[in-house]
C-alpha cells in the first residue's frame, strides 16, 4: 500500500502490481501468522521471506533508508533510522487497512529492511570517505 504515496514507482512495474505484490505479502503474512500449528513452520517462513523482500523492494522504505544512511554519522544512527522508517512504513500500512490493524511482525520485517539498506549507504559514505581521504 506504500505505492499510493509513491511517485517513483520503477517504469517496468506499474502501481497495481506494486498494490498487489504489498497486499499478497499483507496476506500472505498474516495467514502464516494466523496459525501457530508447529507443521505450519515452512509457511511461517515463506511468509516472512515474502514480507521481507517486499519491504526491500519497497521504494518509500528504500529511499527513506537511503538517504538516513548517507546522513547518519555513528553506526547506532542507521539502527535507529531503521526503526523510525520501520514504523513509519507500517503505520501508513495500518491507516490504509480496513482492519486498522498494527502488525508487530511485519513493523519489524520493516525495521530490518529499512536498516539494510541505510547500512549499505552509511557503508558506501564511509568507504567514499577513506578514499578521498587518503588522496588528499
Amino acid at each position: 500500500m506504500a505505492i499510493v504515496f509513491n511517485p517513483l514507482v520503477p517504469a517496468h512495474l506499474d502501481r497495481a502490481t506494486w498494490f498487489y505484490l504489498d497486499i499478497g505479502a499483507a496476506i500472505l503474512g498474516r495467514r502464516a501468522l494466523n496459525r501457530r500449528a508447529p507443521q505450519r513452520g515452512g509457511m511461517y517462513l515463506m511468509a516472512v521471506l515474502v514480507i521481507l523482500i517486499v519491504k526491500l523492494l519497497d521504494p518509500i522504505v528504500a529511499i527513506l533508508a537511503l538517504a538516513s544512511g548517507a546522513m547518519s554519522r555513528t553506526w547506532w544512527h542507521v539502527g535507529l533510522a531503521g526503526l523510525g522508517i520501520g514504523l513509519l512504513s507500517e503505520l501508513l500500512l495500518s491507516l490504509l487497512r480496513p482492519t486498522g490493524m498494527f502488525r508487530p511482525g511485519a513493523f519489524i520485517i520493516a525495521a530490518i529492511a529499512a536498516a539494510a539498506w541505510s547500512a549499505l549507504a552509511f557503508w558506501i559514505k564511509g568507504r567514499w570517505k577513506r578514499r578521498n581521504a587518503n588522496a588528499v
